[in-house]
């Protein structure tokens, strides 16, 4: 008599656990009909068919096979074994290795036909139970109910509706919400999301999981969303479907991916907004400056000047080092980092200059020199002098951009030609129209970026308002850790880009070399957009600044 193995599976916690006993029964009396003994029984409770690697009863039952524990695996249908075409087809390869065959109730004896189709039906199962899924959600989501747990400044908030309770409502949580505005607010002064965190938890704020903060939980990840700062909702917005994720049958585990954007669904919810647009805009321009653009203008520096002060001897950055002084107290200096880990064949400076003394001169040749107005308007000559020769370069880049822009149009024209004549039809058509509409997209941002830029006019409280920034850095040079003087070291970084360090022959003499950008200064634009008009435009005098002697 052939020796039987039953296997039964049921995907979700929310089904019936009984589910497991009724294929039992049914299995039981298919074998009596093959005339089979059942001789072992295993099963996965709650376990989905979408991988096979992650269901101890189905692992034992293979393994059991290979031991030659049986002769025949019954189970109630295909899709209880599984609904991955691949797995279905390893599965039925390993037991016919192992000299097993596969009996169910509802296809009998399986064979090769069997696997293949009834294993793309399941499959094809899979996929539209997923869409149909994915079809549920957007619909709920357009009605107003929300998916998911509310993120950090919400909480639920059911009704209840003809005696029976609606999901998917949330209510602001007004002592978290003001948290989440002060971080926000924190992290546009310059503080960076380690610090913020360092904050909070001193000040025993609990996290969002009711524990201690952690930079990335501000920081997070804005390509998928995560982190306070990416939060679309505290903007007022409802973003679902920004990953998908797709179950990997080796591991058993979901790997996610960044969604299609046309995939995504937004939904305004104004009712939710916890921060203005323009902060909002804001933080995600600090951001993109942070992954994209100059680190050391993003970063909240450790000292005024880290990054900015180089070496003149070799070009490389000074670092702060605290070195023994007088009376046996200890004070940051200023030193050259090559000379300091290479030695001085690598840079003969060996000077070195007490951070305070080097900070405070160089502010003061700063508030001196940099808000005169004859420094500032020859700037603004030269920013269009050198705007207009970029604007001459860029011809050729702009006519080349403006020929593919026509080749595309007349591409997807006669496309549309094409089908209008029924000529050519199908899913093909419809994806290279997407892909022809996303390069004309594409074309026509690059023609608008590189569009001549407006005139440049110096705003005419540019000198007060740099001055009032200067003075109010002079007061914060031991290192305040306030919103305020985060700002005020942030603008000074703005304008400040090279401070290039000269020793003196003299002991202890050493001058200073200050380089500028005083694109922060010329109009209320944000910063970013400044910074990037700018380009190497120095400052009126020649190749230099302003020089402080020692």
């Amino acid at each position: 008599m052939m020796r039987a193995a039953l296997y039964g599976r049921f995907s979700s916690d929310l089904q019936n656990p009984g589910s497991i006993a009724d294929q039992a029964r049914v299995c039981r009396a298919h074998a009596a009909r093959i005339g089979a003994s059942v001789v072992a029984e295993y099963s996965d409770a709650a376990i989905s068919g979408a991988a096979a690697v992650n269901r101890p009863g189905l692992q034992q039952l293979l393994a059991d096979a290979a031991a030659g524990g049986f002769d025949v695996v019954i189970a109630e249908a295909l899709d209880r074994l599984s609904r991955s075409l691949a797995d279905m087809a390893a599965i039925h390869d390993d037991l016919v290795a192992a000299g097993v065959a596969i009996s169910t109730v509802a296809e009998a004896d399986v064979g090769l036909l069997h696997i293949g189709l009834k294993g793309t039906m399941n499959a094809l199962f899979l996929e539209e139970l997923g869409r149909k899924t994915r079809r549920g959600i957007e619909g709920a989501l357009m009605a107003g109910r929300l998916p998911g747990q509310p993120p950090y400044g919400y909480a639920a908030d059911p009704g209840v509706v003809d005696g029976a309770v609606v999901k998917g409502r949330w209510r602001t949580v007004p002592a978290e919400a003001a948290i989440v505005r002060r971080i926000f607010a924190d992290y546009l002064a310059g503080a960076s999301p380690g610090q913020i965190a360092a904050a909070l938890n001193a000040q025993g704020v609990p996290s969002p999981r009711g524990t201690l903060w952690a930079a990335q939980t501000i920081r997070g990840c804005p390509a998928r969303a995560t982190g306070i700062l990416n939060t679309a909702a505290y903007n007022g917005e409802i973003v679902w479907g920004r990953t998908v994720g797709a179950k990997d049958r080796r591991s058993g585990t979901v790997r996610s991916r960044i969604a299609d954007p046309a995939r995504m669904r937004r939904v305004p919810r104004e009712d939710l907004r916890l921060v203005d647009a323009a902060t909002w805009a804001a933080v995600k321009a600090r951001q993109d400056v942070l992954a994209h653009g100059r680190p050391e203008a993003a970063r909240t520096p450790r000292h005024l000047l880290q990054g900015l002060l180089r070496c003149a001897g070799c070009g490389r950055p000074m670092r702060a080092t605290g070195l023994r002084q007088d009376h046996g107290k200890r004070a940051r200096r200023f030193v050259c980092a090559t000379k300091w880990s290479r030695g001085e064949a690598a840079c003969p400076n060996r000077r070195t200059a007490l951070a305070i003394g080097v900070e405070t001169r160089v502010l003061a040749a700063v508030a001196g020199e940099l808000t005169h107005p004859a420094a500032v308007e020859a700037f603004v000559r030269e920013f269009h002098a050198a705007a207009a020769e970029r604007a001459r370069g860029g011809g050729r880049e702009r006519a080349e951009a403006a020929k593919e822009l026509a080749e595309v149009e007349r591409r997807a024209g006669r496309l549309v030609d094409q089908v209008a004549e029924g000529a050519i039809a199908g899913r093909a058509v419809a994806e290279r129209l997407a892909g022809l509409e996303a390069r004309r997209a594409a074309l026509e941002a690059r023609l608008d970026a590189l569009a001549a830029p407006a005139p440049i006019t110096l705003h005419p409280d540019a000198p007060r308002r740099f001055a009032q920034a200067v003075a109010a850095l002079q007061t914060t040079l031991a290192r305040g850790d306030t919103r305020e003087d985060i700002a005020a070291r942030a603008l000074l970084r703005e304008v400040v880009r090279t401070v290039w360090f000269h020793p003196g022959e003299a002991k202890g003499e050493y001058h200073l070399v200050v380089e500028s950008d005083l694109a922060p200064l010329l109009d209320e634009r944000p910063t970013p957009t400044a910074k990037a008009s700018s380009g190497l435009i120095r400052s009126h005098r020649p190749e230099i600044l302003v020089r402080l002697a020692g």
